[in-house]
């Protein structure tokens, strides 16, 4: 997930921490009794909640994402872990935008 999915999968937890509920712990408790789900902190990092704002400890709130330092070694994850090489090619033409993607699965 890019930085602006982690973000936004906390603002689901704001209704709830902004209707009174007592922490971040608490309004995942609530999520998970009034919708049968609640958002997970993906990797190392958790959510916050202060002045009225949730925000990731490790990717930031809405108005300052963060991303985290790139660090050699590491590899794509989720959807990507498998993929080996992406080429997108993307041509402008009278009626649109052709788009050739074209990859090739880790052996």
């Amino acid at each position: 997930m890019n930085k602006w999915a982690m973000v936004l999968i906390g603002i689901i937890l704001y209704p709830l921490l902004a209707c009174g509920a007592g922490s971040v712990a608490d309004a995942i408790n609530q999520s998970r009794l009034l919708f049968g789900f609640a958002p997970e902190h993906p990797g190392q990092g958790q959510w916050v909640w202060e002045n009225r704002k949730i925000r990731s400890a490790r990717y930031g709130d809405a108005r300052h994402p963060v991303q985290p330092e790139y660090k050699p070694g590491n590899r794509p994850f989720g959807l990507l872990a498998g993929l080996g090489t992406l080429n997108l090619n993307l041509q402008f033409e009278e009626a649109g935008l052709r788009v050739v993607t074209r990859w090739k699965m880790k052996e």
